[in-house]
């Protein structure tokens, strides 16, 4: 039977998440937007039916997962909390939606909240998880540029963000091991652009490096690239909510509540 999914409003991922879920025949997907400007392009395009309201269509039907792409990022919060409050449906989110630490962990404590993260499927995540016992300590570095900050609506809170998704690679482990620095750079950054330096019990160490969507490994001087699928991503992770369920485990929430607990208040 095919999976229902319900993606609400949208960011720069949206067309992704259309395209993968409306040419996959597993499942059927439902939209809701926020503007009828928007919801008359998705129609045109992608021939699916659009809805305005989250809370009517949430009426409507049940729904196998609803993902929810919605920003700003307090007007996401009230949504997946009535959505989790109030129907059965499961819910997948991106960070962050809340700079609120007792808000975050109402809003973690839901079983059926489940967390995007892209980075837990790198080669560079699964390395820490599987050698977490043998890391001294990890030296973060995000790189920030003057002109990226000043453009941000509020500084602070982007570079929070900027700061979580550098530390989302490090959750494996002890936030007491991570010694976190920041390095200005020139040049505008795209996106955000990160390296990180892993030592090892045994003196050696590891570098990462993270810019313009490529995710670099060098270790002992070979240098890994490690080219990571959005569709593979999306497949894997709607594998562990479907059928394993492993993904939303209490530790990494635990983890993420302790990161952020760090940042903000």
């Amino acid at each position: 039977m095919k999976k229902k999914i319900l993606v609400i409003w949208l960011w720069w991922q949206w067309e992704k998440l259309l395209k993968y879920f409306k040419y996959n025949k597993n499942y059927l997907v439902y939209w809701c937007c926020k503007t009828q400007n928007t919801k008359k392009n998705i129609e045109e395009k992608y021939n699916i039916k659009v809805s305005l309201d989250y809370k009517k269509i949430l009426e409507d039907n049940n729904y196998d997962l609803v993902i929810s792409t919605v920003f700003p990022t307090h007007i996401q919060y009230d949504i997946v909390k009535y959505i989790l409050e109030n129907t059965i449906n499961k819910v997948l989110i991106d960070l962050p939606i809340t700079f609120n630490l007792s808000e975050l962990e109402y809003i973690l404590s839901f079983n059926k909240l489940y967390i995007f993260n892209i980075e837990h499927y790198t080669k560079i995540f699964k390395y820490i998880e599987n050698n977490k016992l043998n890391i001294k300590k990890v030296e973060a570095t995000l790189l920030i540029n003057k002109k990226n900050l000043s453009e941000q609506s509020d500084m602070r809170k982007a570079l929070i963000v900027d700061k979580f998704y550098m530390l989302n690679n490090l959750l494996s482990i002890d936030f007491n091991k991570i010694n976190l620095y920041y390095k200005e750079k020139k040049e505008k950054i795209k996106d955000i652009e990160f390296f990180l330096k892993i030592y090892l019990n045994s003196g050696k160490y590891i570098t990462y490096k993270y810019e313009d969507s490529k995710w670099i490994i060098i270790n002992n001087w070979k240098v890994i690239i490690d080219d990571i699928k959005y569709t593979n991503i999306l497949w894997n992770l709607l594998n562990y909510i479907f059928w394993l369920d492993s993904i939303n485990n209490t530790f990494y929430k635990n983890q993420h509540i302790n990161y952020w607990s760090n940042f903000i208040n």
